[in-house]
């Protein structure tokens, strides 16, 4: 069998990918959305780093990228989300601000009253939003530059090299688009936020303030039909459990299921 640069069996990467977004869905089931955000924001910027230490030196990515460091990347990711998430729980909020309580001494359940903006604004949007999105910018624009420079290098050759670089670029377009979608859904209602804290009298239809709400929201479930539509991977598990879990059918087996080499080389070889 011919060896690709770092082309090596990589469940350890898939199952990183699997256990990001079924935790990102558990978070959007439990209802805290500062926990869901940062750890949304951190696990991209996770996949990003990893995405350009795979091309970037791919034939020392599978002795630096192991199961073990991908587990503690991802703990690491969700520790430091419920601890940013939970700060306002701790004391960053409006509890003891005047106009916060009713005639009856009860908090106003509205996220703008309770929440203090100055941690919306900065230190959540700037620093856990805007400092990340910018270096996942700057991680994938070097990814598709590292990429295209390969291609271009061996545009009169055919080898295994081209075959790798040309999976890496189609993966690396479909997580691009993974960020992008953060990003339109994202930003809109941090920008109001912006707005309401450095320009009070501004004033911003609830129309808007809910559709940011909405779109914040839908954020999580766009990424696994992107993955679903764009990775084959992720696009035949998603049939399996379709056909399992919801109409009930056997699922149909792809491949022989003792050759386990010959499934990752053949879905490696579609993507």
């Amino acid at each position: 069998m011919s060896s690709s640069p770092g082309v090596k069996l990589r469940e350890h990467v898939d199952m990183m990918y699997i256990s990001i977004e079924t935790a990102i869905a558990l978070a959007s089931v439990l209802g805290n959305v500062l926990v869901v955000l940062v750890s949304s924001i951190l696990s991209l910027l996770a996949i990003a780093i990893d995405r350009y230490l795979r091309v970037k030196i791919p034939t020392r990515y599978s002795t630096i990228v192991t199961q073990k460091r991908a587990w503690v990347a991802v703990c690491l990711c969700w520790i430091l989300s419920f601890l940013t998430g939970l700060v306002p729980m701790i004391g960053w909020n409006n509890h003891s601000a005047h106009g916060n309580f009713s005639s009856s001494s009860d908090i106003v359940c509205k996220f703008t009253t309770v929440m203090s903006m100055d941690y919306m604004v900065y230190f959540n949007f700037f620093g856990w939003v805007v400092v990340p999105l910018t270096i996942m910018i700057a991680l994938y624009g070097e990814i598709f530059r590292v990429i295209r420079q390969q291609l271009n290098r061996r545009a009169e050759a055919t080898s295994d090299g081209d075959r790798y670089y040309q999976k890496e670029l189609n993966l690396a377009k479909s997580l691009a688009l993974v960020v992008f979608l953060f990003a339109l859904c994202w930003l809109p209602l941090h920008i109001m936020n912006c707005i309401n804290f450095f320009c009070p009298e501004c004033y911003i239809p609830k129309f808007a303030a809910y559709a940011g709400i909405f779109m914040s929201h839908v954020n999580s479930a766009l990424n696994p039909m992107v993955y679903a539509f764009r990775i084959k991977r992720f696009r035949i598990t998603l049939i399996q459990i379709t056909r399992r879990c919801m109409l009930c059918k056997p699922a149909e087996p792809t491949l022989c299921p003792n050759s386990t080499l010959a499934l990752t080389e053949k879905i490696d070889g579609n993507l």
